[in-house]
């Protein structure tokens, strides 16, 4: 895959980073239970920070990923190995051809010590996870046309139209805490203090109803928190 006319996706900060890898082990329990989908077949993830850039591509159901430092950009990749995306297991390690079997057989050990291709996979993944569900904040930051010979050659399927505009996604700057749930739902925290809940009349759908008395929500959680209720002016009708 050629990485200057790929499109990308570019996080800025390892903290940004972070917070996206925090999102992931917060929602972890449900997000394994669903089926793995990429929303890219096929990028290059810019870690600006670390310097340091990861090619992907799907080949069947295998991702082909890539490391390249960035602070020298014409080097070939650093190592090259297949991912599954839904074992999360890595194997099938490739190292530059020119490089001595000795120097291969360190490359590896300073790998298997830095986590080089399991801390890459799991970027890969989880940026792939987050894309899919909050597309808002990976935004398209810039777009470029590419020529119609690099558009053939990345171009995967013999029915799809050639993809002509390369595309730039930016990892927005966001708050973890109000993040919307990706499901639609509410997450809810338990306060740390018992919460008063008035009395009021429920409504079956049979139409009957039922008064519930008032009580107290979350006993033993600490100091009670009082509740203001004003009654507001009526109009009345003239």
């Amino acid at each position: 895959m050629e990485r200057s006319t790929a499109d990308r996706i570019v996080v800025k900060s390892n903290e940004r980073m972070s917070e996206v890898l925090d999102w992931y082990f917060a929602n972890k329990e449900w997000l394994d239970q669903e089926d793995f989908h990429a929303p890219m077949p096929q990028g290059v993830i810019e870690l600006r920070e670390e310097a340091i850039e990861l090619t992907f591509e799907q080949k069947g159901s295998l991702v082909e990923i890539a490391v390249y430092p960035m602070l020298k950009p014409n080097l070939p990749a650093v190592v090259t190995f297949d991912y599954d995306p839904k074992t999360t297991v890595a194997n099938h390690y490739r190292f530059p051809a020119y490089l001595s079997k000795e120097r291969k057989e360190m490359l590896r050990l300073t790998m298997m010590v830095d986590e080089t291709d399991r801390k890459s996979a799991l970027k890969y993944h989880i940026l792939m996870l987050f894309m899919t569900h909050y597309r808002e904040i990976v935004e398209v930051k810039e777009t470029h046309q590419r020529t119609r010979r690099e558009a053939k050659r990345i171009k995967r399927s013999s029915n799809a139209p050639l993809p002509l505009v390369r595309k730039v996604y930016e990892v927005k700057n966001f708050d973890l805490k109000r993040l919307p749930s990706p499901d639609g739902k509410r997450h809810y925290t338990k306060p740390d203090h018992e919460v008063a809940v008035r009395g009021y009349l429920r409504r079956y759908k049979n139409g009957k109803t039922k008064w519930i008395e008032p009580f107290t929500r979350y006993k033993d959680k600490g100091n009670k928190q009082a509740k203001i209720y004003e009654l507001q002016e009526v109009k009345k009708d003239d």
